[in-house]
């Protein structure tokens, strides 16, 4: 259906229904006129039969409250977004930071190991110049003990006689091996403990490289890991049993309101009911001063028919044959997907702008699950159809005249275009337009394939 049946339809149904309350207002004051000349009549007449008692007060026809569909709203609020916070995908900027997070860790990794490589080739050239120093002081010292040994004995370390000459100059030999292999053995320990020193070196360098490296392995790692988790599809069966809480919370909310409606229409056809049932009582009172009914009352009750009668054939004329009218006229001034906003890229409904106060009609057969001042969308409306559908109305004009838990058929004006919203809750505005969402079992679809 084109914008413009759209509005001409819309139009009619705001005047059938403004008809239609000025009928039944003038009927009550029709009927509050015609019991009045009735009762006063009755008065001077015979004395009017008592009437059947009226209940006052009603019997449940159901346990469900309002409070159970808050909490049922709740509940598929919360599958919902656990459904989202499966299916969303993470945006390109917080990839490009985890991947140069892995560069980085990568890059860090090669620096340790370049580093600690080069300390501990240090500590091991080191050890091997000390050990050698070693042997060789192992070697003077096995020389100068040999030699000390025979010169203690009385020979000669050099040519394995018998010292000669006199007692003093074989004394002094002695004393000069004694101080060579004095010197010798201070040397060896002070190599040795060289030796333990650059051991100990070695062995802290090695030490020290595994270290570093683990540690800049698991940074590697962990930067692998929360990448991989970024960039990896959703589990299957969590995706699945996300879908299946979402449709089971849909159906326990729709079932509890289908239930609360109906409990609300029963008690209101009970309400009739006595009313209608004291009404006849009035009548028959009246019947008694008045022989025929009044011609004024008759003629109201026409125009009510009447204009009940154009309402529906406004409503009817305007659904398409998928069961969705447009929910207002105007120029669509932003569609469904992704856009450059400061509020997000990705609009999950449609904008449809028209001066303010354009009336804005229910899309579809509904009960009222929101209405008033919403989060973002200001004041809003919020309708929750069959088949696990959902539709939103915001940035309306002022408080919509629909309440919660209300059932509205196709057209119902349910308010008028406006420009407000929830800048607390994340909304946007630029100027006078209806955002108009549909939901399919709490995903955002587009609505331009359902509406005619």
């Amino acid at each position: 259906m084109s914008r413009a049946r759209t509005a001409f339809r819309l139009q009619a149904i705001a005047a059938a229904e403004a008809q239609l309350s000025d009928a039944q207002a003038n009927l009550q004051r029709v009927i509050a006129a015609s019991n009045q000349t009735a009762t006063a009549a009755a008065a001077r007449a015979t004395p009017t039969p008592t009437a059947t008692p009226v209940p006052t007060a009603l019997p449940s026809v159901t346990s469900v409250t309002a409070a159970d569909v808050a909490a049922a709203q709740t509940a598929l609020q919360q599958a919902q977004a656990q459904l989202q916070t499966l299916t969303a995908k993470p945006a390109p900027a917080h990839i490009g930071a985890l991947q140069a997070a892995v560069s980085a860790a990568q890059q860090s990794y090669a620096t340790v190991a370049q580093t600690d490589s080069t300390a501990q080739t240090s500590a091991e050239q080191q050890l091997a110049k000390v050990t050698n120093d070693v042997h060789t002081a192992q070697t003077a010292y096995n020389t100068a003990l040999f030699q000390n040994q025979q010169a203690q004995l009385g020979i000669d370390p050099q040519t394995s006689q018998r010292f000669g000459g006199t007692a003093a100059a074989t004394d002094s030999a002695k004393q000069h091996y004694a101080a060579l292999f004095a010197t010798a053995n201070d040397q060896l320990k002070a190599v040795q403990a060289q030796l333990a020193q650059a051991t100990a070196a070695s062995d802290a360098a090695t030490h020290q490289e595994r270290s570093d490296l683990a540690i800049a392995q698991t940074r590697v790692d962990q930067a692998q890991q929360l990448l991989a988790a970024a960039i990896q599809p959703p589990d299957p069966a969590a995706l699945a049993t996300a879908q299946a809480q979402v449709t089971t919370a849909q159906t326990q909310l729709t079932t509890f309101q289908v239930a609360l409606a109906a409990a609300n229409a029963a008690q209101a056809q009970a309400k009739a009911l006595a009313q209608k049932q004291l009404a006849d009582a009035q009548k028959n009172a009246a019947k008694l001063a008045t022989p025929t009914a009044s011609p004024a009352v008759a003629a109201a009750q026409l125009a009510v028919t009447q204009a009940q009668t154009q309402l529906t054939l406004a409503r009817q004329g305007a659904v398409g044959s998928k069961g969705w009218m447009w929910p207002t006229f105007g120029t669509i001034t932003s569609g469904f997907g992704l856009r450059d906003m400061a509020v997000g890229h990705f609009h999950n409904g449609v904008d449809i702008a028209n001066p303010q106060g354009t009336p804005i009609g229910a899309a579809r057969d509904g009960v009222v699950i929101e209405a008033g001042w919403c989060s973002g969308y200001g004041y809003c409306v919020k309708l929750q159809h069959t088949a696990g559908f959902e539709s939103e109305y915001g940035h309306l004009a002022g408080p919509p005249p629909v309440k919660v838990g209300q059932v509205v058929s196709v057209g119902t004006i349910i308010g008028a275009m406006g420009t407000t919203y929830d800048e607390a809750g994340g909304g946007f505005s630029t100027g006078v337009h209806l955002h108009f969402t549909i939901r399919s079992y709490g995903v955002a679809v587009d609505p331009l394939r359902y509406l005619p």
